[in-house]
């Protein structure tokens, strides 16, 4: 691995954390949740009603860990779970009203952060940093 690739991964690690702050910053105001519990809410929403061991793979969490994370989801009314239309023997997790409506919260405000920081940037800034985060995805899809 070159030096020029080491202070490139530097810089990824060292950026990536404004947009974490970004995200963060967009759940001020809501119920404190553990990022795992915003992970499932997304995925829920994202990818409709799963049983546990599928999100656990999702989440890439234990089965154990997964459903004691659901249990919580369930108390605060985020998530719900009903018979799996495909299997009757296991259960479907899915967000609630409740529980999509926080992902719907959570999305615009960091969208709206998003949306203020590109603002201040230059286009030529913008693109650059469109055109470098679109091979970045690209590439790690290959990994």
């Amino acid at each position: 691995m070159t030096q020029g690739v080491r202070a490139v991964a530097t810089a990824v690690e060292r950026d990536s954390r404004a947009f974490f702050t970004l995200s963060m910053q967009a759940m001020e105001g809501e119920d404190p949740l553990r990022p795992s519990a915003l992970r499932a809410l997304l995925a829920l929403d994202g990818r409709g009603a799963m049983t546990v061991g599928q999100l656990a793979d999702e989440l890439a969490l234990s089965r154990s860990a997964t459903s004691r994370l659901v249990d919580r989801l369930v108390q605060q009314g985020l998530v719900d779970r009903a018979p799996d239309p495909d299997d009757r023997r296991q259960l479907a997790v899915g967000a609630t009203r409740d529980g999509r409506e926080v992902v719907q919260r959570l999305v615009s405000r960091r969208r709206t952060a998003v949306l203020e920081v590109l603002a201040g940037m230059d286009a030529d800034d913008r693109t650059a940093l469109e055109r470098g985060l679109a091979a970045f995805r690209a590439a790690a899809q290959r990994v």
